[in-house]
């Protein structure tokens, strides 16, 4: 399928172009790309036909590497930062 590019420039379209164009929230397309049963049937219709127009699909490694996180449960953040200095006093 063909990825429109008329409201996403170069880029593929992202759930944040899908919840615009289907006049919902991001987290009400999440629901629906996962399979969450608590989604109207109204939400659902108007997230597939935006999900098709706009020819959005899961960006595959993203929703690996946030599967291996959930299943192996770690529960690490990085902090990357241009200005280390604003944090010394912090840091034991």
């Amino acid at each position: 399928m063909k990825r429109s590019t008329a409201t996403t420039g170069d880029r593929p379209p992202t759930i944040i172009d899908v919840a615009k164009e289907a006049k919902v929230g991001v987290m009400s397309v999440s629901r629906v790309i996962n399979n969450h049963p608590s989604v109207k049937a109204s939400t659902l219709s108007k997230v597939m036909r935006a999900i098709a127009k706009t020819g959005y699909s899961p960006n595959d490694a993203a929703e690996q590497g946030v599967r291996h996180l959930i299943e192996h449960g770690h529960r690490k953040i990085a902090c990357v930062s241009f200005d280390s200095g604003s944090y010394a006093d912090t840091i034991p």
